[in-house]
C-alpha cells in the first residue's frame, strides 16, 4: 500500500493562529471589563471582526428574520465588543474549512495520494467565502469616506476572497485528478493481454 504523504496541518494551524491572534488584540480589553479604565484603540476591536468575515454572512439569515433588522447581541455589551469577542469563535469552523482546503491544494499540487476529501458541501462554502469577500471588497472600494471600519472590513474581504477560491480550486484539483486517476486505471485494464477489445 502506498505510504501517504502528510503535509502542514494547516486545519489546525489556521484557527488556532486566529484565535491568538484575536486574544492578543483583545487582551488590552481585557481589563477594561473587568475595570472599566484601559483605553483600547478602535482597530483592536475591528480586526477580529474583519478576520472572521463569513460570520457576519452567516448570521444573515437571523437578521433577515429579526424584526427588528438587527443581529443577536447581549444586553449591555456594545456590538463593537460583542463582536470582537465572540466572533473568533464562530469564525473557527470557517477557519478550520480553509485550512482542510490549503492542504488538500497542497496534496493536489504535489500529486501526492488524496486522502483530505474535500467535498462539495465544503467547495460550496469556500464558494460562499469567495463571493462574500468579493462583496465586502467591492462595498469597501466603493466607500467615499475611507473610514477605518471599510478599509479594514475591505482587508478582511480580500483575504476571504483568497481562503474561498483556494478551497474551490482545491475541490476542481481533486476532481481532475480522480478523473485521470480513473482514465489511467481503465487503460491499464484495456491493454491486460486477454481483455476483449
Amino acid at each position: 500500500m502506498e505510504a501517504e504523504s502528510r503535509g502542514f496541518p494547516y486545519r489546525w494551524f489556521l484557527p488556532l493562529t486566529q484565535l491568538s491572534v484575536c486574544v492578543s488584540l483583545l487582551w488590552p480589553y481585557s481589563a477594561l471589563l473587568r475595570r472599566q479604565f484601559w483605553p483600547v484603540s478602535r482597530i483592536q476591536l475591528l480586526l477580529p471582526p474583519a478576520l472572521n468575515l463569513p460570520v457576519m454572512f452567516a448570521q444573515l439569515p437571523y437578521v433577515i428574520a429579526n424584526p427588528d433588522k438587527t443581529e443577536w447581541l447581549p444586553n449591555g455589551i456594545p456590538l463593537e465588543v460583542w463582536r470582537a469577542t465572540s466572533w473568533p469563535f464562530a469564525g473557527l469552523l470557517f477557519w478550520w474549512l480553509a485550512g482542510r482546503g490549503m492542504e488538500a491544494l497542497d496534496a493536489a499540487l504535489h500529486r501526492r495520494k488524496v486522502s483530505l476529501n474535500i467535498r462539495w458541501v465544503e467547495a460550496l462554502v469556500g464558494l460562499f467565502e469567495f463571493v462574500s469577500g468579493g462583496l465586502t471588497v467591492a462595498v469597501s472600494i466603493s466607500d467615499t469616506r475611507q473610514s477605518l471600519l471599510m478599509m479594514t472590513l475591505g482587508a478582511g474581504g480580500g483575504l476571504w476572497m483568497i481562503l474561498g477560491a483556494v478551497v474551490v480550486v482545491a475541490k476542481f484539483l481533486q476532481w481532475r485528478l480522480r478523473r485521470e486517476q480513473r482514465r489511467a486505471s481503465a487503460q491499464t485494464i484495456s491493454s491486460e493481454p486477454g481483455f476483449p477489445p
